[in-house]
């Protein structure tokens, strides 16, 4: 995560926060294990042994976050190769600073060199990234926020890679096994989506049931979802949760503003912010950035659909 944050958080620990655990050795590279062992310190401080009522939904809105780059440099025309190695990058920064701080730079990078050019998605792509994802970070998610425990914590940091690895597999695997089960890429495209707003539904039905289960349902409220505005607390978990609330809004403000830049029409992108504003209070932030890349997804359908119909009228 961000440095000075780990140096407060460190600080904070040595002033008498609750005692950290022992450093963990996954690797035997010490440098590996000491950001490991951080990293593992920052989520189970920001669990709080299941009390922190927004992880499951923070991490339901994660996945429709992560996965959306993959898929974009990938219709963007360039190849695997460059798509895996700038995605094991943005994976490791990720891990390492923080996907609220590196996402708006990468999509901000990303839509200067783009644009709008596409090219058709290959169906086996879309059918490997479906797999990827599923194996890569659902499973690897659910584990980590039913059991919580340190060890499944360290294995969850390493996400990014699972993702691409198991896709690199799927990919090779239909290339010498088996064809694409997909007809087309936009269906398994919306296969992820619509899982995400699944996932997203469950998530944040279980915050609101918490919610309105509270003395206090609006302080619930305010307290589940809005971050502090200083780092001044005392609390070593407070100042974890705070920050993984922040990373919750950076996120969603650069998926959400990378979506409604690469909708075409000005009428399209209004309603997928209305779309976006009213199924995330009700469904969930997961749900509401799936939502608007399923309307892009229609988008590209229906482009490339119109573009083969002209190519086939020059050729008659």
């Amino acid at each position: 995560m961000l440095a000075p944050l780990l140096e407060l958080v460190a600080s904070k620990a040595a002033q008498g926060a609750p005692p950290s655990p022992p450093e963990w050795q996954y690797s035997g590279f010490k440098g590996l294990d000491k950001t490991l062992s951080t990293l593992i310190r920052f989520f189970l401080q920001s669990f709080e042994g299941g009390r922190f009522v927004l992880m499951p939904e923070f991490i339901a809105s994660v996945g429709p976050a992560a996965i959306a780059p993959i898929i974009e440099m990938r219709r963007s025309g360039y190849r695997f190769p460059t798509v895996f190695v700038s995605m094991l990058v943005l994976g490791y920064l990720y891990q390492t600073m923080g996907a609220g701080v590196i996402l708006p730079f990468w999509w901000a990078l990303h839509l200067l060199l783009a644009g709008h050019e596409t090219v058709p998605m290959p169906a086996d792509y879309s059918e490997a990234t479906l797999v990827g994802y599923f194996v890569g970070f659902v499973a690897f998610s659910f584990a980590m926020v039913t059991y919580q425990t340190p060890g499944i914590i360290g294995i969850w940091q390493f996400f990014p890679a699972y993702v691409l690895i198991f896709q690199l597999f799927s990919l090779l695997s239909q290339r010498f096994l088996s064809r694409a089960m997909f007809g087309t890429s936009h269906q398994a495209l919306q296969a992820i989506y619509i899982f995400n707003i699944f996932s997203s539904v469950v998530t944040h039905a279980y915050t609101l049931i918490r919610v309105f289960k509270s003395a206090s349902p609006l302080d619930s409220l305010k307290d589940i979802y809005l971050p502090g505005f200083s780092f001044a607390s005392d609390s070593f978990t407070v100042l974890c949760q705070d920050f993984c609330k922040w990373d919750y809004i950076y996120i969603a403000a650069a998926t959400l503003f990378s979506g409604l830049w690469l909708l075409r029409g000005t009428g399209t992108r209004l309603y997928a912010l209305g779309v976006f504003v009213v199924s995330s209070l009700l469904l969930g932030g997961g749900a509401g950035f799936s939502l608007i890349w399923m309307i892009k997804e229609n988008q590209q359908a229906e482009l490339h659909s119109k573009s083969e119909l002209a190519k086939e009228e020059k050729q008659k």
